[in-house]
């Protein structure tokens, strides 16, 4: 099967480094919705075949993200709670830089391996692969093995999923290269045996990465949101 895991358009929240996680979330601003229009050209221009499956987690953006391919595509979208974002538990909604961290080094350890760690109030890594890890074979039943697929999902469950479910997003690449809203990441395979073709909308040979990093951290995007760092003009 074709999976494609596509990360929501910008929201409010993306603006203000917000961890915004529970639902139903912030909707998409002007730019997501912008977004979310032109991914339905990025996925002609990356020679995708067309889905029979969307699937959406339970977050508001996610179901805005979809409704351009919905309407491409005359499909109707499955909400599925499986697809939800990495909850930040205690942590929702918090911006400043110790949360964010704190956020981000969790989801680190559990690709290291220590998968039985949590955030206080969310989720321990074990149980958010599992969740997501049903929402995919239940899209591979549906569509079978020469079917596509695409699962509207959030940036930080996308990043971990990919890397403990294809050798070919090594950890520096999850790690340096976050998924950009509206992109789409694609992968060939079955559950259990994925191989990775496209990193946030660019062939994943196209990347170049230092894979000595051993460190998640934060996006600079995310860093400047939060720090207050201005953009160079």
């Amino acid at each position: 099967m074709k999976l494609v895991l596509m990360r929501h358009g910008q929201t409010s929240a993306n603006l203000t480094g917000a961890l915004d996680t529970a639902e139903p979330g912030s909707p998409l601003n002007a730019e997501g919705e912008r977004q979310a229009r032109a991914a339905v050209k990025t996925w002609e221009e990356l020679g995708l075949p067309d889905p029979q499956l969307i699937v959406t987690s339970n977050l508001i953006r996610t179901h805005q993200t979809a409704r351009p391919l919905e309407e491409r595509f005359a499909l109707t979208r499955i909400q599925n709670g499986g697809a939800n974002e990495v909850q930040a538990g205690k942590l929702e909604m918090a911006s400043d830089l110790a949360s964010v961290e704190q956020y981000v080094r969790t989801i680190g350890a559990w690709m290291q391996g220590d998968t039985q760690v949590r955030m206080e109030g969310a989720e321990s890594g074990a149980e958010i692969l599992a969740r997501f890890n049903r929402v995919v074979a239940q899209a591979a039943d549906e569509v079978g093995a020469d079917g596509c697929a695409v699962i509207v999902a959030h940036g930080a469950i996308i990043r971990y999923w990919s890397y403990m479910n294809s050798p070919e997003i090594t950890f520096a690449l999850a790690a340096t290269k976050p998924v950009s809203n509206a992109s789409l990441t694609v992968f060939e395979g079955e559950p259990g045996s994925f191989s990775a073709q496209i990193w946030s909308s660019r062939p994943v040979e196209d990347w170049e990465v230092d894979e000595s990093v051993t460190e998640l951290r934060p996006s600079k995007e995310l860093l400047d949101k939060v720090l207050g760092t201005p953009k160079k003009a």
